[in-house]
């Protein structure tokens, strides 16, 4: 189900009617979200549960409904009756505007980014204008590619959990590494700091005995600091020796 325009016939091909099939609750989401903005309409949900849904037009009066549930214990979701009529005022036509859910629209874009990486904003407004005929704004698209990021490898601050596995499998893999870390008493990520063996053997070997040491601060949603160990070596270049992930630019750390 990927992003081409389906303008010719509206989106029946994305979401048929009693008795579609989907394999799993984010495909049967993502079709309804398809067929909502292909039809220039916008849908609230009634009853959502992972085996019950029950979704209705926004629009006070309108007919469209539709009603979908799980198949026993197993993924699969199954539409049980949908009725595909709207009842709407020119007024409420004139005045639609589409409503860009980050969470959803990061659910259509998670296959396209899982395989271009560096998939970049402004090609995603380029292919959802394709699609919907409707623009959205760079910081729109900033948001959606992000959660598109968050559905594919996990939310963020999961990855504080990898830190100790990092770190052992670096002091495993290179000769007189250094990779330490600490946390908090209620076992929150603290402080980390990482030297590699090759860069404590050159500035034994070939630097000045003296280290300059600054830090910058981190931008996103976890923000502290980024403090460096730097030297001179033979040829007066900067010469990095560590790095360090702290809370702040204070004594302890």
């Amino acid at each position: 189900m990927g992003l081409v325009s389906y303008s010719q016939r509206r989106g029946e091909d994305i979401l048929s009617g009693d008795g579609q099939l989907f394999y799993n609750h984010r495909l049967f989401k993502k079709a309804i979200i398809l067929f909502a903005a292909l039809n220039k309409f916008t849908f609230k949900y009634l009853d959502n549960s992972r085996h019950y849904y029950r979704l209705a037009c926004v629009v006070d009066g309108c007919l469209w409904k539709l009603t979908a549930r799980a198949e026993g214990k197993s993924e699969l979701i199954r539409v049980i009756k949908m009725k595909n009529e709207h009842c709407h005022t020119a007024q409420d036509n004139t005045n639609f505007k589409s409503r860009i859910r980050t969470k959803e629209m990061g659910m259509i874009f998670m296959e396209k980014i899982a395989g271009q990486r560096n998939f970049l904003p402004r090609s995603i407004c380029k292919d959802f204008e394709l699609a919907f005929h409707t623009p959205l704004t760079y910081s729109q698209v900033w948001r959606i590619r992000e959660r598109a990021r968050e559905l594919i490898s996990g939310p963020i601050s999961m990855t504080y959990h990898l830190v100790p596995w990092m770190c052992q499998w670096l002091i495993e893999s290179i000769p007189n590494m250094k990779a330490i870390w600490t946390s908090s008493e209620d076992s929150k990520f603290k402080q980390l700091f990482v030297a590699y063996g090759c860069s404590i053997t050159g500035f034994l070997v070939r630097c000045c005995p003296m280290l300059f040491i600054d830090a910058c601060f981190l931008t996103g949603p976890y923000r502290n600091s980024c403090s460096s160990a730097v030297a001179y070596d033979a040829n007066d270049q900067l010469y990095a020796l560590a790095y360090a992930i702290v809370s702040s630019k204070n004594y302890e750390d």
